[in-house]
Parts: structure tokens; sequence; C-alpha cells
């Protein structure tokens, strides 16, 4: 069920992929007479659609997928043993533990991280564009002739950084999760090897119908076709 859920999240990631880049080709910035490209209303609409429109759907899926297939750290509980006096007792000779992290666990953090810096950096432009930008824009152009035009550059600043740690974020998670479905698909076929080969296929020695028991068996195999029983000392 989870690897149907991740397949199912990473198609989602895909479709808003290529909606995220067909849409802004879409807009329509050509003269209805001349046919000549516009470049205003390519310089003005195209970011606009883009971050309004195609953006919105490529951050909830990669959310989405995320959340289902990122790193969770395991929750682990050890019970320490309690001396008469209710004191904690902790042994000077306990052994250190070395445990290794997989492949798969490196890719889903870089999925995890990636993943939530592209939302969070989205979140940060929504929220400054929704609360501070509009508001001095609608404030530019009420006070328009009466004074300057308001110093916007640290506000494109914050939009440069947010912009760049989306990018980097959305690289990460999508190289991320293509190397934790490879690693996985290479598990499962693994997996798949090794239960095969916990089954052996072996001839009766009496009608010569083929029989199928654990590798590790040893003992006696009663043909279910003649019954006749043999000895198999496989294992």
């Amino acid at each position: 069920m989870n690897r149907f859920s991740g397949a199912v999240s990473g198609v989602f990631v895909l479709l808003t992929g290529l909606w995220y880049l067909a849409l802004p080709n879409m807009v329509a910035c050509e003269d209805m007479q001349t046919g000549e490209v516009l470049q205003g209303c390519v310089e003005v609409m195209t970011p606009l659609i883009t971050y309004f429109c195609a953006t919105p759907p490529l951050v909830i899926a990669v959310l989405f997928h995320t959340m289902k297939n990122g790193e969770r750290s395991a929750v682990q509980l050890h019970t320490i043993p309690i001396d008469a006096e209710g004191r904690a007792v902790l042994s000077p000779v306990a052994p250190a533990t070395n445990e290794q992290i997989s492949l798969e666990a490196y890719a889903a953090w870089g999925v995890t991280i990636g993943g939530f810096s592209m939302a969070g950096a989205y979140s940060i432009t929504f929220i400054v564009g929704v609360l501070v930008a509009l508001p001095l824009l609608v404030l530019a152009g009420l006070s328009f002739g009466s004074s300057g035009d308001p110093d916007l550059d640290w506000l494109v600043n914050i939009y440069k950084v947010s912009f760049f740690v989306m990018r980097v974020g959305f690289w990460l998670f999508a190289t991320s999760a293509i190397a934790k479905f490879v690693l996985e698909r290479g598990e499962i076929q693994k997996g798949d090897g090794a239960r095969k080969s916990d089954k052996i296929v072996a001839p009766c020695p009496s009608c010569g119908k083929k029989l199928r028991f654990p590798a590790a068996y040893s003992g006696e195999v009663q043909c279910p076709s003649c019954q006749h029983t043999f000895e198999t000392g496989q294992g």
C-alpha cells in the first residue's frame, strides 16, 4: 500500500511538473493584427501565470510526496533500570552501537529537505507578496505623482533568494526521489530473488513428478502423486 501511494504521488509530481513547464508557454502575447510578440506582456504575464497558476500545484504535489516518502525519525524506547531509591542505573560496560545509515535513508532525507525547502520558500514569497508587496504597490498607485517610487530593492532581493531556494530544493527533491525509487526497486528485486531461492524443485524417485519443498528442509518427503516416501538431505 505504501509503495502504491508513493507511486501515485510520484505520478502527481510528474504531471504537475509538466503543467509547470507547459502553462507559461500557453500565454498569448502576440498582437492580433501584426503577430508581433509584445515584450511587456511577456515580462509581466508570464511570471504572474507561472507564480499563481503553474507553481502552486507543483508545490502541493512535492509536499504531498515528501510527507508520504520522506524520512521519518523512528521513536525508540529504552527501559532504564532503577535502584531502590529511584535512581537510574547506567551500566559502565554497555556495548557501543554503531548503526549504519542506508543509502535509502540518505535519499529519503534528501526528499524531505528538498521538498520542505521548496514549499517553505514558496510560502515565504506568497506571504511577503500578499502582506507587503501588494499593499506597497497599492499605496504607490494612490500616491502617484505626489512622491517618488518606493525603494523595493529589498523586496526584489527577498524574491530572488526565495526563488533560488525553491529551485535548489526542487532539484534536491527530484534527484533524491529518483535515487530512492531506484534503490528500493533494487531491494525488491533482490528480495524476490532470495524468496525464489528458498524453494527447491526435485523429481520423485518413483514416478518422476516434480516436487517443491523448502531448500533448508532435511528429512522425509512424500510424493502426493504416488505416495512414495524418500529422504532429502538438503540444508
